[in-house]
């Protein structure tokens, strides 16, 4: 997927465009589909550091092995998206957890700011979630 394709994706579309990219090892799209401002990328300010440390971590073994989109909301420049995942990253065993993705919209299309993670063995059902709490309970990043 191309930086022009990323710029018509939805919010929900572009988290579903990073999964996919992480399991086929497409890590330039991952670089390229975080904002600008978002902390990952005050980590990784060059994409070429970032894709290096992909390939030196075994980033490439990284299965998706189930995904769920449990609810999504919109205001004008601002997106989250909630969704269920299980992962297999070997060596570790399988993850499954649940996110709570913030976007903003940028010139170029949406653009992952940051998630809240907890670990979530089922896809829960939509109106069972509290968003805050995985604000507060999450690991941030």
């Amino acid at each position: 997927m191309s930086l022009k394709q990323l710029l018509h994706l939805t919010p929900a579309g572009l988290i579903e465009a990073r999964l996919q990219a992480v399991t086929a090892g497409r890590f330039g799209l991952i670089y390229d589909s975080y904002h600008p401002q978002s902390a990952f990328r005050q980590q990784f300010p060059l994409r070429k550091d970032y894709l290096r440390f992909a390939a030196a971590a075994a980033l490439r073994q990284c299965r998706l092995l189930d995904y769920q989109l449990v609810q999504q909301w919109h205001r004008a420049d601002h997106a989250e998206v909630l969704f269920w995942l299980r992962l297999q990253a070997p060596p570790r065993p399988v993850d499954a957890w649940l996110e709570l993705a913030e976007l903003d919209r940028t010139a170029h299309g949406w653009r992952y700011r940051c998630g809240y993670r907890l670990s979530w063995p089922e896809p829960p059902a939509p109106d069972t979630v509290d968003p805050e709490r995985l604000r507060l309970e999450g690991l941030c990043f």
